[in-house]
């Protein structure tokens, strides 16, 4: 129904038009041509994304373990590790729809969890399923991540960097909240060594403080010269594997599922 309504409306003012500009009739034989013209907004997605993946934990050495509980525990896992970094290749002209990243980590995992500990650091708690018990949850696999996000922008004839944080709860799991999101400088510093060679060229020069920013700023038309970048990484030593006593499997595995949408 709306598309008939609209081709309607069309239909009525190309008539309205041409009522007005019909000025000459010719008879006989008849060529002509018409022609619309007009201008298409560039839409592409400005980001591109790299993962990485689990650090090897290797094999456990039953020495190393500790009895805690009714819990079997390897401490001081994983070594420091990128696992997403994002970027938008581009500045972009202007803010606009479309191209603020939702970042969401663990969807629709049973047993996960992300914790917002400090200052860009979040504790990410895992399942552990074992072979042996048809796949089934036998434990747990806990690290931290450090998440760094920068926005650059302008307005007027200023431009600023901001540090990151989550807008609200579209933003998705992966992006600090206030209070938690690093500051601009220490954002550009650890992003520069997640990404090492692949940061943008945008990012080479020295810009000025501006603060925190929400990440879906980049919706804001009125932010000249835009662009963003995103990094997580595990922080070396953090990981900590559990067992049930008397319940750990010769072989195990952990998944962490990582969704990015835009809005």
């Amino acid at each position: 129904m709306q598309r008939y309504a609209v081709h309607s409306v069309v239909t009525m003012a190309l008539l309205g038009v041409s009522m007005a500009a019909l000025a000459q009739w010719q008879e006989g034989d008849f060529n002509g041509e018409l022609n619309w013209q007009g201008a298409v907004t560039q839409n592409r997605n400005p980001w591109s994304w790299a993962q990485g993946a689990l650090p090897d934990v290797g094999t456990l050495n039953q020495t190393g373990r500790q009895v805690e509980g009714n819990q079997v525990v390897w401490h001081n896992l994983l070594a420091q590790t990128p696992i997403l970094v994002g970027k938008t290749e581009q500045l972009m002209p202007t803010g606009r729809p479309g191209v603020s990243p939702v970042i969401q980590f663990g969807q629709n995992i049973d047993g996960f969890s992300l914790t917002w500990k400090g200052a860009g650091v979040a504790q990410v708690t895992l399942p552990v399923t074992g072979k042996e018990t048809g796949n089934s949850v036998t434990g747990s696999l806990t690290f931290q991540l450090r998440v760094a996000g920068i926005l650059v922008a302008s307005t007027g004839t200023t431009r600023r960097g901001y540090g990151v944080i989550a807008g609200d709860v579209d933003d998705g799991n992966g992006v600090p909240p206030s209070g938690s999101g690093l500051s601009y400088d220490v954002a550009v510093s650890a992003l520069q060594a997640m990404a090492g060679t692949q940061v943008p060229t945008w990012l080479a020069g020295a810009l000025a403080d501006g603060g925190t920013i929400a990440l879906n700023a980049l919706h804001d038309g009125q932010t000249q010269a835009t662009g963003a970048m995103y990094g997580a990484e595990i922080l070396p030593g953090s990981g900590t594997l559990r067992f049930t006593a008397g319940k750990v499997p010769k072989h195990w595995r952990v998944s962490l599922p990582v969704r990015i949408t835009y809005r």
